[in-house]
């Protein structure tokens, strides 16, 4: 008879866990997200829940990804207060974009020498980078033509008038 009992509520327990989640999301970004059940919140609303996750997936502010959902932050905090595990959810979705724009680079590596160079320049800065540093003193461009345009014969009257050159008596 204490056999049928340990049964019995076994049963009931695994009734109740069944109870617990109103629904399983599952995603390879993140793996398995259980969203409890509640009586009236927005978030059994699968689609909202849905949302909220596609707007982090493009790296959406908090603030977007609860206009895009349809929440308010309130709610969001909420949800989060709820289901602590969806904060590390968040920064797992966050990472794909940068992801998918690194694998992009990564890929147009070998047919465009441009992307090529800029990345080394980015990776490998002391060895590829081109741009000058900003504690280098840079002199200033000397322009033959400029300095031609501008010429204009100067006489030693004119220079020693400038200069207040005055020739020793005796010579001149």
């Amino acid at each position: 008879m204490t056999d049928q009992n340990q049964i019995t509520t076994h049963q009931v327990l695994e009734v109740t866990k069944l109870d617990q989640y109103a629904y399983t999301i599952k995603d390879r970004a993140f793996g398995i997200l259980r969203v409890e059940n509640s009586a009236n919140a927005w978030y059994r609303d699968q689609g909202k829940v849905l949302r909220l996750i596609t707007a982090f997936k493009y790296d959406a502010t908090i603030k977007e990804a609860c206009f895009s959902a349809g929440i308010s932050i309130d709610q969001y905090k909420y949800f989060v207060e709820k289901h602590p595990e969806f904060s590390h959810i968040i920064e797992a979705l966050r990472q794909m974009p940068v992801l998918r724009a690194r694998k992009t680079i990564v890929d147009r590596l070998e047919t465009d020498p441009k992307v090529a160079m800029w990345y080394l320049a980015r990776k490998r800065r002391e060895e590829f980078d081109t741009s000058i540093p900003e504690n280098m003193a840079i002199m200033p461009r000397i322009s033959m033509i400029e300095d031609a345009e501008n010429y204009r014969p100067v006489s030693m009257r004119e220079v020693r008038k400038q200069y207040e050159y005055e020739p020793e008596s005796g010579t001149a």
